[in-house]
């Protein structure tokens, strides 16, 4: 919140008022989150978020064995977020092990989050973990609250959100996009990947965008669904022809391509890739796709370079069924792997 320094450094040391947060860009209510959760990248898309709408868990242990872990929110706690601390400490040289749920209020929009399980008392350096929010405004509202006064500027106001038009004075330039969609692609942010759809267009409808490009330019006849820029709901419909075809699309539009494919993370160096492949560590550019809930989906797409065929786009699909044992997630990407390696060497 590089405004925190700003105002500071320009002399305003007390805001009488109130501090108003306008996240009226995209549409109220869009978005449903899930009431419980025990992962990051189920946040809700908001036109304001921080930290991805997500909050970071610090735990360490206590100073002796059997007494509570030191469970806190980090940097700072937040009054939105209640922390339900059911951590112990163990003996030295026992496997730290630490889950944390969130459960959201429906009625105060609220989140608490549950953290349960042990950490070794020699444990020297905070176990961390990260997980979604409920009332991602009222979030937002506490991170702005604390980042005022750590650099002493007194809010008097207590009233820390608005939904009324408000007059702009002034804009801060954000990164490039090519800067961004490497940083979404490299580590399969969701939450980037879904408000980049919503700013597509004015209504925060994106997808009625895309789905117009990849019928008309990229040429897609055949049945697809969107329902959102990150992948994470299960209804979406994209086949591996579909997502090959936009692959080969993108590959000759040179004012797109070279931002592109440095976009997407290389074989068993970055990202959500950096353990795969290390055989061919550098020589695939390739983006995952993973889903726990409620099947087990794992994909892998991208471009690899062939003595024979040139650049090759290539992509692989595979997921649980209902009312079946899901796979594992595990499983299934080494079989893609094996699958990749054989294209490569083999065709």
């Amino acid at each position: 919140m590089g405004f925190c320094f700003t105002d500071k450094n320009l002399g305003i040391n007390r805001v009488e008022g109130q501090v108003l947060i306008d996240n009226s860009l995209f549409p109220p209510k869009v978005d449903q989150v899930t009431a419980t959760s025990t992962n990051a990248y189920d946040a809700p898309v908001t036109a304001f978020g921080i930290n991805f709408n997500t909050v970071t868990i610090s735990i360490l242990p206590a100073v002796r064995v059997g007494r509570p872990a030191t469970v806190k929110l980090f940097p700072f706690p937040l009054d939105s977020v209640q922390i339900n601390n059911r951590v112990t400490t163990v003996a030295g040289g026992k496997r730290s092990r630490v889950k944390a749920v969130r459960i959201g209020d429906r009625l105060t929009g609220k989140s608490k989050i549950v953290v349960s399980g042990q950490i070794a008392i020699d444990r020297q350096q905070p176990l961390t973990l990260y997980r979604s929010i409920n009332g991602a405004q009222q979030v937002a509202s506490d991170y702005v609250r604390n980042f005022l006064l750590q650099h002493d500027v007194q809010v008097l106001g207590k009233k820390l959100s608005a939904t009324r038009r408000l007059t702009q004075l002034t804009t801060i330039k954000g990164y490039p996009l090519n800067y961004i969609v490497k940083g979404l692609n490299t580590f399969s942010n969701n939450y980037i990947a879904d408000v980049l759809l919503k700013k597509l267009t004015p209504r925060g409808d994106g997808s009625v965008y895309l789905r117009d490009y990849l019928r008309r330019q990229v040429g897609i006849r055949s049945r697809f669904v969107l329902r959102d820029g990150s992948g994470l709901s299960p209804n979406n419909r994209l086949t591996a022809r579909q997502l090959t075809t936009l692959l080969t699309h993108v590959a000759q539009r040179m004012d797109l391509f070279p931002d592109f494919i440095a976009s997407l993370p290389a074989s068993g160096l970055e990202g959500t890739v950096s353990d795969r492949l290390l055989d061919y560590r550098g020589l695939i550019r390739l983006k995952t796709a993973t889903l726990s809930s409620p099947f087990s989906v794992s994909g892998l797409a991208g471009y690899y370079l062939s003595a024979r065929h040139g650049l090759v786009a290539f992509a692989m699909l595979a997921n649980g069924q209902p009312d079946r044992t899901q796979p594992t997630i595990i499983s299934l990407r080494q079989q893609q792997d094996q699958l990749l390696v054989y294209l490569i060497t083999k065709i």
